[in-house]
């Protein structure tokens, strides 16, 4: 779980004939392997990338090569249970000189974007500058944390909501924090970025200020018995129960949230959303309360048809709690019902 320190990312990597080139020769061959991977176009970099499913630009070599995926300052090297990631961060801001910042988890990557470069560069601009937008009003760097598997990070977004998912990430927010020695980090979630949020809360995070999970399903097995009866089906996670046996339940590990007495949680959702039932939210939120966390259920309207899209009311409220707004205010700018 842990991500180590700095010194055991820097391990040795060459072999064979390339141990007679010294330390400079190597960093300037892996700068240039680098370099050729960045040069590559978006659909050669997807067709590079062997095990993710939607990650833009990221190639899977980097996988093995923790000093390759450091050179180019916006990845981090972890090492979970012995196997290295290369995770992705975009950050809007300066992160050497903040003492705070908001890390952002993005939902899931819809299948009309899975392995489109064009489509997938296009949503990550957007939300590049919007983050950039909320950095300004904020003033404090908001930050992409790109899942595995998706937008530049090593890994298989195929395998999210598995325990491994939650420890790199878990990971990963850990190294950034060391990497600009940042203070303090306030979090924030959308859809499957949101059960993130929660399942690092139950991984015991700390140094956080403030967490806003929007429309999170912390319990899949729940879910899915939700959208099975309302399409009148038995769920295939009933008849073979094994299919849920290594996913990560954020419900069941509530107890394991470390206290904090300064840090604020708002669990954000809409009641009408199609995708994930307000009733998990809600009783996420009622058992934090009665966990003794600073823990409050929000109402919003959310964004398209199915009543899901929660990320920029997240964004919103998270940037209020990290700059001191009262919980009254919070609800205000939500438009809380």
């Amino acid at each position: 779980m842990a991500s180590g320190t700095r010194g055991r990312r820097r391990g040795r990597v060459a072999t064979g004939p390339v141990r007679s080139l010294g330390r400079s020769a190597v960093s300037g061959l892996l700068a240039m392997t680098l370099l050729l991977l960045s040069a590559a176009s978006g659909d050669s970099a997807v067709r590079f990338k062997r095990s993710g499913e939607a990650t833009l630009g990221g190639a899977d070599a980097l996988a093995g090569v923790p000093e390759a995926c450091e050179l180019g300052g916006g990845h981090v090297w972890v090492d979970v249970e012995g196997r290295g990631e290369c995770i992705a961060f975009y950050a809007s801001g300066d992160l050497s000189a903040a003492k705070q910042a908001v890390l952002f988890f993005e939902g899931d990557i819809p299948p009309s974007h899975r392995r489109n470069s064009r489509k997938l560069g296009q949503h990550l601009t957007s939300l590049r500058r919007t983050l950039e937008g909320l950095s300004a009003t904020y003033r404090m760097p908001y930050v992409l944390v790109a899942r595995p598997g998706t937008f530049g990070s090593t890994g298989n977004h195929g395998d999210r909501r598995r325990d491994r998912e939650y420890l790199v990430m878990r990971a990963a927010v850990d190294a950034i924090r060391d990497k600009f020695g940042i203070d303090r980090v306030s979090l924030a979630g959308q859809s499957g970025g949101a059960t993130l949020v929660g399942g690092l809360l139950t991984l015991g995070i700390s140094h956080v200020a403030c967490a806003v999970p929007a429309s999170g399903g912390y319990d899949l097995a729940a879910m899915l018995d939700w959208h099975s009866a309302r399409q009148g089906l038995v769920g295939v996670h009933r008849e073979h129960p094994a299919v849920l046996s290594d996913n990560f339940d954020v419900m069941d590990r509530i107890g394991d949230v470390r206290r904090d007495t300064e840090r604020r949680i708002y669990v954000l959702g809409d009641r009408g959303d199609q995708v994930t039932p307000f009733p998990q939210q809600q009783r996420f939120a009622v058992q934090l309360k009665a966990a003794g966390h600073h823990a409050e259920l929000i109402e919003a309207t959310a964004r398209g048809p199915d009543h899901h899209g929660l990320s920029m009311v997240a964004l919103k409220l998270v940037g209020l709690c990290a700059t001191g707004a009262t919980d009254a205010e919070i609800r205000r700018a939500a438009g809380a019902r």
